[in-house]
């Protein structure tokens, strides 16, 4: 299985991943491992300590 991305995250964010997730406009679960990934990967921004 595939990964989506090995690059490491820009400064103040970091990589969230998902095996599934529910898409905003369809309302379906999308679930990584039916397209051949192990999980979604995400980039949110880190919170500030």
């Amino acid at each position: 299985m595939g990964t989506f991305t090995r690059k490491p995250a820009p400064p103040g964010w970091r990589w969230v991943f998902c095996p599934s997730f529910r898409h905003w406009r369809s309302g379906k679960i999308l679930h990584a491992r039916d397209y051949g990934y192990e999980s979604w990967a995400f980039l949110v921004r880190a919170r500030r300590a």
